[in-house]
């Protein structure tokens, strides 16, 4: 019985998170005639404290993309590639987004 309510608890928990997921758009600014030959590809993190472990999260052929934001901290950069190399990453963009607290199961 004690696993099911875990389970419960947890699932519960899940389905919390779940609905406070919400989006935005990162917006960058590059040349329009170069943008054919080149792919953005765009990383993310929760943390900045040393050492980062930035995570690829999706790419984008245009000047824009859609990132998933969670309750807490998040950061992203992006940078351009082609098939030769790619770029240093950009300025970092942030988002907060209050956390969940005191999530009551009756």
């Amino acid at each position: 019985m004690k696993r099911v309510a875990f389970l419960f608890l947890l699932l519960a928990s899940l389905a919390a998170i779940a609905a406070v997921r919400t989006t935005a758009t990162l917006s960058w600014d590059y040349p329009a005639s170069e943008l054919s030959s080149v792919t953005f590809n765009v990383y993310f993190t929760t943390n900045l404290t040393p050492p980062v472990t930035w995570t690829f999260q999706t790419n984008a052929t245009g000047t824009n993309c859609l990132v998933n934001i969670l309750p807490g901290n998040g950061f992203w950069y992006a940078t351009a590639s082609n098939e030769f190399c790619e770029s240093i990453p950009s300025n970092t963009a942030t988002s907060t987004v209050a956390r969940i607290v005191n999530v009551k199961i009756k």
